[in-house]
């Protein structure tokens, strides 16, 4: 501990002082770190020895030097500088003087205060080993204060479940119209112009969340009044070839990272570990981790995390539609966007099965 103080001490403000009796009982490194050095006089030759490393004179020199020293005399060492000095007799009451015939008047000590003692002989027990009773009683203090407070959580839950009791949504079964769009005439093209306007109903067979955002069910079976043939027919052609380009502008990219964002986009909005990533589409995870989709990363169709447990990714589609078809807002509306989420999930998903 006194050579950690002496290495490391510094840094936070440490230092000491350290006398003994014998100089080759102090460790080097607490020497080393020294900035003045009092050398008394010694006997023995291991003693000498360690003289002989820090004054910078012959053995011989040395020895003679240190033997002559007088009580009091001592060689002062700082850096470059060795003085030969006094250190005079102290001037306080001695406890440990020689015994001597003469009356010694000893002064009265002042007693310690009990509040001082009382702290010394608390912080003794507090250091004391903990026997396997008072570690167990301990333990199940900790395990009650556990319970106690997982029973207030189980009892303000219990209070939001009574409150969403009282909560009911219901959703209308009728057809309801989200984007309405005035038929363009006889002269109109046969793609934009000509459709009806596009009908969101609940599919009672599907298995999907359904979410109400701006008015509109969210997530629900899409289709066409008269004349719907497929579920993209209702999307302006600006946007089916907006949807085009991006499509082909990722089918550029590299294999293994179109393989990962079709898997992402698939299982979006799930977050996988690139070894999980790895075991579903092949792909070596020393080539995710060195390699990883740095084009799909940048242009927001996926992102990554770094968590405690290793890198982890996930598909951000929704994010990335609003983001990069928002200029066709507000003509085609939040069910539009919901259309082209969709398109881009079925399209970019079918990378995720490509040999």
């Amino acid at each position: 501990m006194i050579a950690r103080i002496a290495l490391r001490g510094r840094k936070r403000g440490l230092g000491a002082i350290i006398v003994s009796q014998r100089s080759a009982k102090v460790d080097k490194d607490v020497l080393s770190q020294a900035g003045m050095l009092f050398l008394h006089r010694v006997v023995h030759e291991v003693d000498m020895r360690v003289y002989g490393e820090l004054l910078p004179w012959r053995k011989n020199e040395v020895k003679e030097i240190v033997n002559s020293l007088e009580t009091g005399d001592c060689i002062y060492v700082n850096g470059d500088r060795i003085l030969p000095i006094y250190v005079r007799e102290r001037e306080t009451f001695h406890a440990g003087f020689t015994p001597s015939l003469e009356v010694v008047d000893s002064p009265e000590l002042k007693k310690v205060s009990e509040s001082i003692i009382e702290a010394i002989e608390k912080a003794r027990t507090g250091k004391r080993r903990k026997s396997a009773e008072d570690e167990l009683r301990e333990r199940i203090g900790h395990l009650e204060d556990s319970l106690a407070s997982r029973d207030e959580r189980i009892a303000e839950l219990e209070d939001v479940a009574r409150t969403l009791g009282y909560i009911k949504l219901e959703l209308p079964s009728s057809v309801v119209p989200v984007l309405p769009v005035p038929d363009r005439g006889r002269g109109a093209s046969p793609v934009y112009g000509s459709y009806r306007p596009l009908i969101v109903r609940e599919d009672p067979e599907a298995d999907a969340e359904y979410e109400v955002r701006d008015g509109t069910v969210a997530d629900a079976v899409i289709e066409l009044g008269e004349g719907g043939a497929s579920g993209d027919a209702h999307l302006p052609p600006a946007v089916l070839h907006h949807v085009d380009r991006l499509v082909a502008r990722i089918e550029r990219g590299e294999l293994a990272h179109r393989r990962l964002l079709g898997f992402l986009i698939g299982h979006a909005p799930g977050t996988y570990s690139v070894e999980q990533i790895s075991a579903w589409t092949g792909c070596a995870p020393e080539m995710i981790e060195e390699a990883p989709p740095r084009e799909f990363l940048d242009a927001g169709l996926i992102s990554r995390e770094r968590r405690t447990d290793g890198v982890h990714y996930r598909g951000t589609l929704r994010t990335f539609v609003n983001r990069e078809f928002g200029a066709y807002q507000p003509d085609i509306g939040s069910a539009g966007f919901h259309v082209v989420t969709r398109l881009l999930r079925d399209r970019l998903g079918a990378f995720a099965t490509l040999a």
